[in-house]
């Protein structure tokens, strides 16, 4: 059973999806490259940044933003004959950079919310 913590972190760096685009058909997964989760959440719920959930190393899930609405993720980007991914898809960041390996519990929470 996955667990959500839908409370704990909320970002304001969101807005209302375009009709045609809710629900979300897409998910863009990326990795914070930041020194912590604590910086790493702090960015995401402070900035103009968001994204809709985060998951640690530790395997916890945060929800930053509701699937409903636009989180700011993906920045200006042109894909797939689709511009603007931000309207369409869901943002899911990671506690991870480029030197660290994937811990399994890590994997498993990733794995869950994509199923979710």
């Amino acid at each position: 059973m996955i667990t959500i913590d839908s409370t704990t972190h909320r970002s304001q760096a969101h807005k209302k999806r375009p009709p045609e685009d809710n629900p979300p058909t897409a998910i863009i997964f990326h990795t914070g490259e930041g020194d912590s989760a604590a910086d790493d959440i702090h960015e995401l719920t402070h900035s103009g940044k968001s994204s809709h959930y985060y998951v640690t190393r530790k395997g916890k899930i945060f929800q930053f933003v509701d699937d409903s609405r636009r989180a700011n993720h993906a920045g200006p980007n042109h894909y797939l004959n689709r511009p603007d991914w931000d309207d369409f898809s869901l943002g899911v960041e990671t506690e991870h950079n480029k030197k660290q390996n994937w811990p399994q519990v890590q994997l498993d929470a990733i794995s869950a919310l994509f199923k979710h």
